[in-house]
């Protein structure tokens, strides 16, 4: 277990290294894509480090409760997971969402269904071939 709380430890420590590398750069005023790319690294390293301490407490707390505690547990495990899929899912949805807004701002007639789409396009993604017709 020491040699996990290291891990865990020196990857919390790269995480705070790269938020104050963030501060920084938001201070230098650089360029945003690069900011954005080191916010995702950063959140990649909190990611992990959720990873390794929740795979600590099934290997620990779990498997060795009594079974009071291990359904306690497996409980806590659950919501714990149902809000990471969650932010996971709502993530990717976003990233969805903005896909079908770049195929929109790359055609040529307008779309008037798409919550995100004030350009033109020649068929919006998120309507059936019947709705597309101009």
């Amino acid at each position: 277990m020491k040699a996990e709380q290291q891990n865990i430890k020196r990857l919390l420590n790269t995480a705070k290294g790269q938020i104050d590398g963030l501060n920084k750069m938001i201070d230098d005023d650089k360029y945003c894509i690069d900011i954005s790319n080191q916010i995702m690294a950063t959140i990649a390293i909190l990611k992990k480090v959720n990873i390794e301490i929740l795979d600590a407490h099934l290997k620990c707390c779990v498997l060795h409760a009594d079974d009071r505690e291990r359904e306690t547990n497996i409980n806590e495990i659950s919501e714990v997971l149902k809000k990471a899929l969650k932010w996971h899912w709502s993530f990717y949805h976003d990233n969805e969402q903005n896909r079908f807004y770049n195929r929109c701002l790359k055609s040529d007639r307008a779309c008037h269904r798409h919550p995100f789409c004030s350009r033109r396009l020649s068929a919006c993604p998120l309507l059936s071939a019947k709705h597309t017709a101009a």
